[in-house]
């Protein structure tokens, strides 16, 4: 099973570039959804011990956990070691399942790859990526951000340049959506050669 990399910064278009891949029938984990899983099941009791305040009717308060990271924010770190372990067991098993399926060609959809060492589940690593402006403008519609917020959160982020420096594949978003979805079909075409090295096996 070859495993690949989707990753990106916010506004690039990774999650557009994820959708395309499914519509080609290629599995793609989802690693914020599968967040949003944890904080309604197995995350619960952990971040109650150490946040009571932030649970609300037997599950995760997103909004107050944002809330108290804002004002708190030492105590992400607190939250990460309890998130990230769960999300790569869920990873793994994830992997597991589609092997198991005899899938050839898998998605790993994860914002903050190179952030947390994902990338060395894969067997190569694509990068979405777009020009300044846009991903500025795509953010602020979105989030309904001020330029000098999205600033912020920007610099808290491995730049774009470093993560396009890493890459084995660039997808750009900024020219249409039709561009894109033809990249890619273009590295789909390219997948028929890859030979997947199995490295994710040795984290199971």
């Amino acid at each position: 099973m070859y495993v690949l990399g989707l990753t990106g910064s916010m506004g690039m278009g990774k999650s557009t570039t994820a959708v395309m891949f499914r519509q080609h029938n290629i599995p793609v984990y989802d690693a914020d959804d599968m967040v949003h899983q944890l904080y309604q099941t197995s995350a619960i009791r952990p971040v109650q011990e150490i946040l009571p305040h932030v649970i609300e009717n037997s599950q995760i308060n997103r909004d107050k956990l944002k809330q108290h990271l804002a004002e708190h924010p030492g105590d992400l770190q607190k939250i990460e070691a309890i998130i990230h372990p769960l999300v790569r067991k869920a990873q793994l098993n994830w992997m597991n399942i589609q092997a198991m399926k005899a899938e050839r060609l898998v998605v790993l959809d994860i914002p903050l790859l190179f952030e947390t060492g994902g990338e060395k589940l894969c067997d190569a690593v694509i990068v979405v990526t777009t020009d300044e402006k846009t991903q500025i403008k795509r953010i602020m519609q979105r989030r309904k951000m001020t330029l000098s917020e999205v600033d912020i959160l920007l610099s808290r982020q491995m730049s774009d340049a470093e993560k396009r420096a890493k890459a084995d594949y660039i997808i750009d978003t900024s020219i249409s959506l039709e561009d894109a979805a033809s990249q890619v079909i273009d590295l789909l075409k390219k997948s028929a050669d890859f030979v997947p090295s199995n490295r994710w096996k040795e984290a199971v």
